[in-house]
């Protein structure tokens, strides 16, 4: 595996249970803080939460993702080879990486959904026959890639998911560019050790594969899987043997900023409440001004509140300012921190 290799960011957004106008503004700001990579998943039902809400089909929105980036990498995190012939797969990935000037990375696995191939009417087979189906669709793609007409822009990055060592790491050392590991640290060293094996006995020189892991984040209590449990990954280009990781000082703002976005996309629409200045108090006939009334409280502040000045009592009115625009006050993030973390600058945008 590489060694110091600088870490890049990843973001994988689900194309489950929102719309395509949340997904498509979503990779603009994403694109526009600097993210390297964007996944979507390949699966025709969501894999948590409800389990027949929206989704979106992973390769006809990555062509749109060609179209509307200038900058990033994309994927799929990961293609299920079961699902499309091998020889159109190649071609989609062709024309992928044309229309984005070579910026399409193929990653590919042996698929796991049952609902998926029961609902649109695959073999799904056992583990054991998806995985010698996938050895025998990379062959393929590879072969159709010579043939193709115009070649690709150029080597097409192949990305496979998993961690079997029978056979998922065998195709590694055979066919990768990119390993997705799928473990936790503790077992990358094995994992890496493993993948060297198996690169010896195939004949290939496996350093200068790119190691890719992800930094889970936590999924609400509330969210039950409507299948076995999945984390949301984050996928940096890691270190080898040694597992170091040499980040940029940004990383970790941006995964922060990613995690902000996800939450913000999940929050329904609130409204703003300002405050009008009051009017000027009228004066009586007499010439005497009425008796002052009590101070109006802060809009949200009650009494006893964290908001009020003291246990039961009411605060001054605010002084009026200006609100951010919503993608400032989505993916702004406090760079004075001196450990360099990230944390939001309004209240309730924690994830």
């Amino acid at each position: 595996m590489l060694l110091d290799t600088p870490v890049r960011l990843g973001v994988q957004l689900r194309p489950q249970l929102v719309q395509y106008s949340d997904l498509r503004d979503a990779v603009r700001r994403l694109e526009d803080e600097g993210v390297d990579i964007l996944f979507n998943w390949d699966h025709f039902f969501p894999l948590y939460g409800d389990p027949d809400g929206t989704h979106f089909e992973a390769w006809t929105m990555l062509g749109a993702w060609a179209e509307q980036t200038s900058r990033v990498e994309f994927g799929t995190l990961v293609n299920c080879n079961s699902y499309r012939n091998p020889d159109l797969q190649a071609d989609m990935a062709r024309t992928l990486d044309h229309i984005s000037g070579g910026r399409f990375i193929f990653g590919t696995g042996a698929g796991w959904f049952e609902r998926d191939y029961d609902e649109y009417g695959y073999e799904f087979g056992t583990p054991g026959t998806r995985l010698d189906a996938l050895a025998e669709g990379l062959r393929r793609i590879e072969a159709r890639w010579a043939r193709l007409n115009p070649a690709p822009t150029r080597r097409i990055p192949v990305m496979i998911g998993g961690k079997g060592e029978q056979k998922t790491l065998r195709l590694v050392a055979r066919h990768a560019d990119i390993w997705h590991s799928f473990v936790p640290a503790d077992e990358l060293a094995h994992k890496v050790s493993v993948i060297e094996r198996w690169g010896a006995e195939e004949g290939r020189d496996t350093s200068g594969i790119v190691m890719s892991n992800e930094l889970a984040q936590p999924r609400p209590a509330d969210r039950r899987p409507a299948v076995r449990r999945r984390r949301a990954p984050v996928h940096p280009r890691a270190a080898g043997a040694g597992l170091r990781l040499s980040a940029r000082p940004e990383v970790a703002c941006l995964a922060r900023r990613a995690q902000l976005l996800t939450a913000e996309l999940r929050r329904p629409a609130r409204r703003t409440c300002r405050t009008r200045p009051s009017a000027a108090p009228r004066r009586s006939r007499s010439g005497t001004p009425p008796p002052a009334s009590p101070p109006a409280a802060r809009h949200g502040a009650l009494p006893g509140s964290r908001r009020g000045r003291a246990s039961g009592a009411l605060a001054a009115p605010a002084r009026r300012r200006m609100p951010q625009p919503p993608e400032r006050r989505s993916s702004a993030c406090d760079r004075r921190s001196t450990a360099g973390r990230c944390r939001p600058d309004h209240a309730d945008a924690g994830v």
